[in-house]
C-alpha cells in the first residue's frame, strides 16, 4: 500500500538520524515531505527535521526556508478542533523570531548624545516587533516555547 511505503520512508529517516547519518536522514525526510502523505503530523515533523538538519550543517538560509514551511504546513493542515504539529511550528517560529532578538542586541547606543535618541528609538521599535512576534509563538500554546518566549522577552528588556 502506498501509505505504508511513505511511513516506512519516514521511519527510515528516523533510523538514519539515530545512527548519526543526518545527510541520509535528511534525504528521507525530504522524500517523505515531497510525497505529501496523508499523515499531517508526520509531514510537519519531516519538514521540521529537514530544517533542523540544515541548521546543524550551518545552512542558515535553507533552514529558515524549511522552518517557514513547517509554519505554513501547520497552519494549512490544522483544523480548529484538531490541531497538528503545533510544537514543531512553535519552535520553528521561535527560531525565526530569535533573529529579531539578535538584531535588537546588535544595536549599540553611541556615546554621542546627538545620535543616542535615534539608537534608542530603533531599539524600542525592535523591542516592540520582538514582543509582537513572540505573541505569535505563545499562541501555539506549547509549554516549552511559551517559557522560552517569556524568557527571551525578559532578556530583551
Amino acid at each position: 500500500k502506498s501509505a505504508d511505503k511513505w511511513e516506512a520512508i519516514f521511519l527510515m529517516a528516523k533510523l538514519q538520524e539515530r545512527r548519526g547519518n543526518i545527510t541520509k536522514a535528511q534525504e528521507f525526510y525530504k522524500q517523505y515531505y515531497d510525497a505529501r502523505p496523508r499523515n499531517a503530523a508526520g509531514l510537519i515533523e519531516a519538514a521540521y527535521m529537514v530544517a533542523v538538519i540544515h541548521a546543524r550543517k550551518g545552512r542558515r538560509n535553507e533552514a529558515e526556508e524549511w522552518y517557514k514551511k513547517v509554519i505554513f504546513q501547520q497552519r494549512t493542515l490544522s483544523k480548529p478542533d484538531a490541531p497538528v504539529g503545533a510544537s514543531f511550528a512553535a519552535e520553528s517560529k521561535y527560531i525565526l523570531v530569535s533573529k529579531t532578538f539578535d538584531e535588537l542586541r546588535a544595536i549599540k547606543i553611541p556615546a554621542d548624545p546627538s545620535r543616542q535618541a535615534r539608537a534608542v528609538q530603533e531599539k524600542l521599535q525592535k523591542l516592540e516587533r520582538l514582543k509582537e512576534q513572540l505573541k505569535d509563538v505563545i499562541k501555539y500554546d506549547d509549554g516549552p516555547m511559551i517559557v522560552n518566549s517569556l524568557a527571551l522577552i525578559g532578556q530583551a528588556y
